[in-house]
């Protein structure tokens, strides 16, 4: 059995997890990584899943956000150590092994290569705040760097004390793409929001306590503690009622996260080479390149979506929803 078994016969086989995929250099070839407790490898699939190999494994780190050169065939990554600190590494097609271009104590993930080059590439990166044990404290800023593979020159493209900088894409003529959001939001405290929360906390806590003892009665007795006027008793199972409310709930809960996965300020930007930035749409968790149409895809809430009009000099149009042709 290639991945072998957990830690113990109880415990049965551990789960073989996909961690990442990437397009190949050739036409229906597909590059990913897996990880499986603390074994990780990477594989790659000829003809769609048809023929399949693996290309490295090791049981002392991690590799994901994998990303091939269309050019070369060489392989970027982002190598996950034990320590919790992360670097890009770069596999050389037809050479065993992966050789790190990064280091530091930092986590360095997402690369991609630029267009049309082959020793050039462009990744996120956060520093890594720790306290005089050494011990991790909390991660600063995601910024955008560029690294030369060749010369292990870097070049700092985006930084910004109060910004996230994330999902760093180039086009050959040097526009960057890029997600862009405020550092550490969900740590700051929004005045109308907690003046809404004190404000509703009794009702809230009312409504719980009731709550609390309407299910004691519903669970023994079978009856709610209040019948709306009106409304006729009808004998149903309780634990079909429980999962009914439990599905119901569940779908509400769905719609409304579908709504709210990503707030307005997730903002995709590009940045033209003479450093002038455009935000293109709001709301954008995530974003690839389809070089083939000259579009960027990026997904906005649930639906993917098409920038349309890109072109190698960075041109934008629009944005529709039919992006099947980048499939």
């Amino acid at each position: 059995m290639l991945w072998g078994k957990g830690g113990g016969p109880a415990e049965g086989p551990a789960p073989v997890l996909f961690t990442s995929l990437s397009r190949g250099a050739a036409p229906g070839q597909l590059v990913y990584s897996l990880a499986s407790g603390t074994l990780s490898a990477l594989c790659e699939a000829q003809n769609l899943g048809a023929e399949e190999r693996r290309l490295w494994n090791d049981n002392k780190s991690q590799v994901q956000h994998i990303n091939v050169c269309p050019r070369t065939g060489n392989l970027a990554c982002s190598v996950l150590h034990k320590t919790g600190n992360a670097n890009i590494g770069v596999m050389i097609k037809g050479e065993p092994g992966i050789n790190a271009v990064t280091e530091g104590d930092s986590i360095d993930t997402a690369p991609h290569w630029v267009p049309g080059e082959s020793h050039r590439i462009v990744y996120q990166s956060p520093g890594v705040g720790r306290n005089r044990e050494g011990h991790f404290l909390a991660l600063g800023p995601f910024g955008i760097h560029l690294v030369n593979i060749d010369s292990a020159e870097m070049e700092t493209l985006a930084e910004n004390e109060h910004v996230d900088f994330l999902a760093p894409q180039m086009s050959a003529a040097g526009t960057l793409y890029y997600i862009r959001r405020p550092y550490n939001e969900h740590a700051r405290v929004k005045p109308w929001s907690a003046l809404k929360d004190t404000v509703l906390l009794p009702f809230r806590l009312l409504f719980a306590f009731m709550g609390f003892l309407n299910f004691f009665s519903m669970r023994y007795s079978g009856k709610k503690l209040s019948t709306p006027a009106g409304t006729p008793r009808r004998d149903v199972d309780l634990k079909q009622m429980m999962i009914w409310g439990n599905v119901i709930q569940a779908e509400q809960a769905t719609e409304e996260e579908g709504a709210d996965m990503v707030p307005s300020s997730w903002q995709l930007a590009r940045r033209a080479p003479n450093g002038n930035e455009e935000v293109l749409a709001h709301g954008v968790p995530g974003l690839r390149p389809c070089e083939r149409r000259r579009h960027r895809l990026f997904q906005r809430q649930r639906h993917l979506r098409a920038a349309s009009g890109w072109t190698p000099g960075g041109g934008f149009e629009g944005a529709h929803d039919r992006a099947g042709d980048c499939a």
